[in-house]
């Protein structure tokens, strides 16, 4: 049975970071093609330092590419850095991303895997409230932050909400852990150092190149419409023009750090061979590039791992990869091969 799909994000327009639509667009492509039901999109509030707000004209355009009405809820507005700021937001209010997340829990007659592509803050506040529904309906959480070797640094997510991130391996359901880096990076330093290969960390770097010529016309303007920062709000408009060649030319010249997307692919019940393919999770006949293994994990309410280990049982599984030599080529190709079912 295919599973229901919440999908937090921060995503925004302008963009911050351009992986956020490469996102976006394989969960509704995952959906499109009936291996998930994504039941809805948590777009993180406005952020302090400003990078636009949640791009809600994204979530239509691929509203309007598939034919369907993914509902959206804008996120909780405020930080959820320390105990006390969790305490002082359940006291004064539930958010609307609260509420939707809770009723899609409460009305689900399967399980339902939620996806932390930003912000913890959300799941962490419904999960407060109702931890009785994280037992009995979430299948699984699949937490895209953090990182697991030496703790001086915080990835940027961890780093805005350490007490959120430490509650999301507390909660009473399956957990997916894919960190970010092996070390996180010093975010003051040369940008280039910031980004390294490790065998436990989700991050690969995709040449756009072999993905986005691929594409329906439809999928290119949605990224094209992104890529440009497009300010007006004629976001169908933008949809029914011609495909602007000299934008899809140089920014497919560009690469692209991508983490989330062994997550997607694991949740759709399936996984992704060193050539690209997605293929059923369970058909042994074929090596896949990426598994998820059982820990313990100690967090710390500062956000700092301070021990994960192996274990024989645990309701924590964390990323590995399994062929770290195929693996950025393989990811490349299961994008390219997911978003192609795109009209």
């Amino acid at each position: 049975m295919k599973r229901a799909v919440i999908y937090t994000t921060d995503l925004y327009h302008p963009h911050n970071d351009p992986d956020d639509h490469w996102d976006l667009a394989c969960q509704y492509a995952l959906a499109y093609n009936n291996d998930t039901d994504l039941r809805g999109v948590v777009c993180d509030a406005k952020h302090s330092l400003y990078y636009g707000d949640p791009s809600i004209d994204a979530i239509a355009q691929l509203n309007y590419i598939i034919g369907d009405g993914i509902p959206c809820a804008i996120g909780c507005s405020d930080k959820i850095a320390t105990k006390q700021d969790m305490d002082r937001v359940i006291a004064n209010k539930q958010p609307a991303s609260v509420r939707m997340m809770l009723r899609i829990l409460q009305e689900a007659d399967a399980p339902v895997d939620i996806h932390i592509c930003g912000s913890s803050r959300d799941v962490a506040i419904a999960a407060t409230l109702r931890p009785d529904l994280f037992e009995k309906k979430c299948g699984g959480i699949y937490l895209n932050a953090g990182s697991y070797d030496e703790q001086k640094n915080l990835e940027w997510n961890v780093k805005l909400e350490p007490y959120a991130y430490s509650q999301i391996f507390k909660l009473p359901c399956n957990i997916y852990w894919l960190p970010c880096f092996k070390t996180a990076p010093d975010f003051g330093s040369d940008p280039d150092l910031w980004f390294s290969e490790a065998d436990r960390a989700s991050y690969f770097c995709m040449p756009q190149k072999e993905v986005l010529p691929y594409l329906s016309q439809n999928v290119q303007k949605y990224f094209l419409y992104m890529f440009d920062k497009v300010m007006d709000t004629t976001w169908l408009d933008y949809l029914q023009r011609a495909v602007n060649q000299s934008s899809l030319e140089y920014f497919s010249d560009q690469s692209r750090r991508m983490w989330c997307s062994a997550g997607f692919v694991h949740s759709a019940g399936k996984t992704v061979t060193k050539d690209g393919s997605l293929v059923d999770i369970n058909d042994k006949t074929r090596q896949p590039v990426f598994e998820f293994e059982p820990v313990s994990v100690t967090c710390g309410e500062d956000g700092k791992v301070y021990a994960w280990n192996r274990a024989e049982r645990s309701n924590i599984y964390m990323f590995k990869k399994l062929d770290s030599e195929n693996y950025c080529h393989a990811m490349t190709g299961a994008i390219r091969n997911m978003l192609s079912v795109l009209p």
